[in-house]
């Protein structure tokens, strides 16, 4: 215990060096952490997003902006695909069951999305989770809506409130549709997907809000973002995908999600592994600058060391005296990156999840984040 107090003093008679060191630690324990923690959280946030989704069909564009648009609800679609069209593929043999979305509207910066009732029926996240309610019930006629579990919280709704959906997502200065009210008739449960930062309201809704010329003879729009589909079996998968691609009078096309998600992960892997290149060089200068404040340290402590001797130090014990600064300094440079980045996590997933409606889990305590303080 002596030499431990003989080491934190001679490291507070040292506070300037020891204090670069500890934040250089700590600046490498933030990047390398953190973006392996983001790494970790968007991957599995992707994985996440959809399930159970046998194909999503939209109008012929990419496959990642029809993904994008659909089931992270960022950008707009180059083209819309027809009701008719919808309706032609819901009624093929092979289709078990067909969900119909529309995007383009926002409520404060959040993704308002128009949809069926039964998208809460068939619709499922992670591995093959259903989507429950943790309060209400899913909108049923008229100007009613659902709210995701994010959007709930943060902006303080609660059942029965009201209020007025706007043109567009981000732009302040969208036109506010103000001559309907929309009642909350319902709040979701945490799914950790873009659904938990979305707004539910009926295809009907949306089409009387719009226009009352902009529907069908049923109430429903004449064009839809997209459809989410669920075959009778697996093997039509690719006969469905086919026939959708030839559809007769209108160019549309169908993406498998899992496929798709993929691709677009494998997309970003060149951006994670120049980040993760910089993260390693940030350690390996801290750890030089480590290694450096320790040699210039011996020759500044010659006398202080020799003078230890002369008391009857043991060279084991000055040596053990250093190692002892060497960790507290270390340990100190690590709790200060990860104390830094628990504060900053919050608004780093808000960012990610309003940019590319991605909901990342972040979690400092997983076993990889403790391997790397050990390691270091």
């Amino acid at each position: 215990m002596a030499i431990v107090f003989i080491s934190f003093r001679s490291l507070m008679h040292r506070k300037l060096p020891t204090l670069l060191l500890i934040l250089s630690i700590a600046c490498s324990v933030l990047f390398i952490v953190g973006i392996q923690k983001l790494k970790t959280g968007a991957k599995q946030g992707f994985s996440r997003s959809i399930s159970g989704t046998d194909l999503i069909v939209g109008s012929r564009s990419g496959d990642m902006q029809l993904l994008m648009t659909t089931v992270f609800r960022v950008g707009t679609p180059m083209a819309n695909m027809s009701w008719n069209s919808f309706e032609g593929i819901q009624a093929l043999p092979q289709v078990q069951w067909a969900v119909p979305v529309s995007s383009g509207d926002g409520y404060k910066g959040y993704p308002v999305l128009a949809t069926l009732p039964t998208y809460f029926k068939h619709i499922k996240v992670g591995r093959k989770q259903s989507l429950t309610f943790q309060i209400g019930r899913a909108f049923g006629g008229g100007y009613e809506l659902v709210l995701g579990q994010n959007v709930a919280r943060a902006l303080g709704l609660k059942l029965s409130d009201t209020l007025q959906i706007s043109h567009g997502r981000f732009d302040q200065s969208s036109r506010v549709h103000d001559n309907h009210s929309f009642e909350v008739v319902g709040i979701l449960n945490t799914t950790h997907s873009p659904i938990d930062n979305t707004v539910f309201i009926s295809l009907e809704a949306s089409s009387a809000v719009h226009s009352p010329h902009q529907h069908s003879a049923h109430g429903m729009p004449k064009s839809i973002t997209g459809a989410f589909i669920g075959l009778t079996s697996k093997p039509a998968i690719f006969s469905v995908q086919q026939r959708i691609a030839n559809w007769p009078n209108e160019s549309l096309m169908a993406i498998l999600p899992g496929v798709t998600l993929s691709k677009l992960w494998r997309s970003l892997s060149p951006l994670d592994a120049a980040f993760m290149v910089v993260g390693i060089g940030v350690g390996f200068m801290a750890g030089i600058g480590l290694l450096l404040g320790l040699f210039m340290s011996l020759r500044e402590r010659s006398r202080e060391l020799t003078i230890y001797r002369v008391l009857g130090a043991h060279p084991l014990q000055c040596a053990s005296m250093l190692v002892i600064e060497s960790v507290i300094t270390t340990v100190l440079g690590i709790g200060t990156g990860l104390a830094v980045l628990q504060l900053v996590k919050l608004p780093l997933i808000q960012l990610i999840e309003n940019r590319f409606g991605v909901v990342v889990p972040f979690d400092l305590l997983m076993v990889d984040a403790l391997l790397f303080a050990s390691i270091v």
